[in-house]
């Protein structure tokens, strides 16, 4: 039988710095200027991480043009 999973288990994995930054923001005001910069950064870090990610794309895409995906085969 499947045991009872403990809290930590139930948890969905984050990000550790989303997760470090919603503490923090927590902590303060909601409108003060230290939020602002770290919304920003936080923005700033997925902005990057879609770059590389598009950057990867475009290089599967460039490597698979030259390669023929399909081939004619003759049935008897």
């Amino acid at each position: 039988m499947a045991k009872a999973q403990s809290k930590s288990e139930k948890q969905e994995l984050v990000c550790p710095i989303c997760r470090l930054l919603a503490d923090v923001c927590e902590c303060f005001e909601a409108k003060s200027d230290f939020l602002t910069h770290l919304n920003n950064a936080r923005l700033e870090i997925l902005e990057g991480i879609r770059s590389l990610l598009d950057a990867r794309i475009e290089a599967l895409r460039k490597r698979g043009k030259g390669e023929k995906r399909t081939a004619k085969i003759e049935v008897s």
